[in-house]
């Protein structure tokens, strides 16, 4: 659908992914797509209601086959309240090929206040269940507290939500975190193990057992640091550092649009 000249355009100026052009350059196909990352602001804004939603799947095999070329060694997915069926469909359809390559499962969840704790333990219960496929991860488990989805390029106070998240969450450890270990200091023991490894088998032992971590996200944002300083967050046991999408996208997008004329050009 295309918009009448005379629309002020909310929509332009709420993406934060410049996936909707100015309508002086000429582009008339709405939302562009492919730098779209669905966020949404777009729909509640327009004035005439010309935005809809179109989902989009990818199948299984198509990301199993991905994984398992070793040429990608993270996966993260993405959660919410009453999911545990369908990640478990999606747990069960990972083969463990896929897991032997993974170095990083990513799960993020939201604040579901008092069910928080017992969603996110049902999850590792999923996946620790079949203890055949489990074992063939030797990676680390990170669980983004997701705070304030989509929303760290809106300002300071989008950090708030991930902060109580997490604070909450390493307060009362439901994961078993490792006491001793925080994801700060896993590179620096991992090089001094290969320097010194008759002096650090101790400490790598206590690495491999340090298997998950939560870690700050949704509403992340240059204030993020500072304020997980404040209520110290950082170097707590368990905690996994910050995960920066929107807030990301915001400063490298008009270097990415630069990159993109230069390549057109």
């Amino acid at each position: 659908k295309i918009c009448p000249i005379s629309c002020p355009r909310p929509c332009e100026k709420v993406c934060p992914a410049w996936a909707i052009p100015p309508i002086s350059s000429q582009i008339t196909t709405g939302v562009i797509a492919d730098k779209c990352y669905g966020c949404g602001r777009c729909i509640l804004s327009c004035p005439l209601g010309l935005i809809t939603e179109k989902s989009y799947q990818s199948d299984v095999s198509t990301i199993n086959s991905l994984l398992a070329s070793g040429q990608v060694d993270a996966i993260e997915i993405h959660t919410g309240r009453n999911h545990q069926q369908s990640f478990q469909n999606l747990w069960n359809k990972i083969g463990p090929e896929v897991l032997a390559n993974l170095q990083v499962i990513s799960i993020s969840f939201p604040d579901m206040d008092h069910e928080t704790i017992p969603f996110i333990q049902s999850l590792q219960a999923i996946m620790t269940e079949n203890t055949s496929l489990y074992s063939q991860f030797k990676g680390i488990h990170i669980w983004q507290a997701d705070g304030r989805p989509m929303s760290g390029d809106i300002g300071k106070g989008a950090s708030h939500a991930c902060i109580q998240l997490a604070t909450k969450l390493l307060q009362q450890q439901p994961l078993n975190i490792s006491s001793t270990t925080s994801l700060d200091n896993v590179h620096q023991t991992t090089i001094d193990f290969l320097d010194h490894h008759n002096h650090h088998l101790n400490e790598l032992n206590e690495l491999k057992e340090s298997k998950h971590f939560i870690q700050l996200a949704g509403g992340t944002n240059n204030y993020s640091f500072s304020m997980a300083k404040e209520v110290e967050l950082i170097g707590k046991p368990g905690f996994g550092g910050f995960a920066f999408g929107g807030y990301a996208r915001r400063q490298l997008g008009k270097y990415l649009n630069e990159l993109e004329k230069n390549d057109s050009g």
